[in-house]
């Protein structure tokens, strides 16, 4: 058993959550959820988390002896914790509000952010659960997060980081084996437990060069910055943006136009799955081995919604 303070404090340092500041994501999307249903959000999250909008959002008791762990805080995700769970455990979730994405395979476009009920808020609250998010941090960090998850999983050799958001970046640029494009994307569904991928672009005998991108790298700078470095593959959370939302009308037709004249491979694995890799894959032996506490990771049925 670990104190709440104790993992707060070791994941601020590691991170460097305070250093890093306002989340510039999360700045846009979390004001955007909730002032509209008039929930007093500033007031309602800890304090810390308000100040960064990374962090300890809800402070349940100080004995923990359980952390759950996932990408995306989804409902039948948080009604599985908020059932299990003891008093005091831990949730620790790379975003604090849900985004809905769309599937490659499906008939509808993502709703894009929502926010977390306020049911479930309460839930947690009344029984003393916790709520850590990390999102920013957790890309930026080379050694530990989303980009190295992606790089340790397909053996990478990193060349030069890549994406950068003004703060930190969330990506990178590496050299893998050679392997066919075909190959890669088999790879890549074992790996990210995914039914299928999102493909454009051309399919190629032989990629070395690939820039990897945990989540939403449905940006045109970003993707027009790798081919411009002659990489191979480009794999990502999201090569579209198949979202009803305004950022969606207006992305999309950009990323449709591109991805139908580069001659990089595209590779799509999901927002949510992408960002769960690192949950899978390290942090959940990070919690073990610093803190001695049991884990479990909450994988959503579905990577594509």
């Amino acid at each position: 058993m670990a104190t709440l303070t104790a993992i707060k404090d070791h994941i601020d340092k590691t991170f460097n959550v305070k250093e890093n500041g306002l989340d510039p994501q999360m700045a846009m999307f979390i004001p955007r959820v909730y002032d509209p249903i008039n929930f007093d959000w500033k007031n309602y999250f800890d304090s810390d988390f308000v100040d960064n909008l990374n962090g300890l959002m809800l402070r349940g008791s100080e004995e923990v002896s359980k952390v759950y762990l996932t990408s995306f805080p989804q409902p039948e995700i948080l009604d599985k914790f908020i059932a299990e769970a003891s008093e005091g455990d831990l949730f620790f979730t790379h975003h604090p509000i849900v985004m809905l994405c769309g599937d490659p395979q499906g008939n509808k476009f993502g709703a894009g952010w929502v926010p977390l009920s306020k049911e479930h808020l309460d839930a947690m609250k009344a029984k003393k659960l916790s709520f850590y998010g990390l999102h920013g941090p957790l890309d930026y960090k080379r050694d530990l997060g989303t980009r190295s998850s992606m790089m340790k999983t397909l053996d990478a050799v990193f060349e030069k980081d890549f994406h950068f958001d003004g703060k930190g970046y969330h990506g990178a640029i590496c050299t893998i084996k050679p392997i066919s494009s075909d190959a890669l994307i088999e790879k890549l569904k074992v790996i990210y437990d995914l039914p299928y991928v999102d493909f454009a672009g051309k399919p190629k005998d032989k990629i070395e060069r690939v820039a990897i991108v945990a989540g939403g790298a449905d940006n045109l700078q970003a993707m027009q910055e790798a081919e411009k470095e002659g990489l191979d593959a480009y794999i990502a959370g999201e090569i579209f943006s198949r979202l009803d939302t305004e950022w969606g009308v207006e992305n999309n037709p950009r990323m449709i136009d591109f991805n139908s004249k580069t001659n990089m491979c595209m590779i799509g694995l999901s927002h949510a799955g992408s960002e769960y890799l690192t949950m899978k894959v390290e942090m959940a032996d990070w919690f073990k081995q610093n803190f001695g506490v049991e884990t479990e990771l909450l994988p959503q049925d579905k990577w594509w919604i």
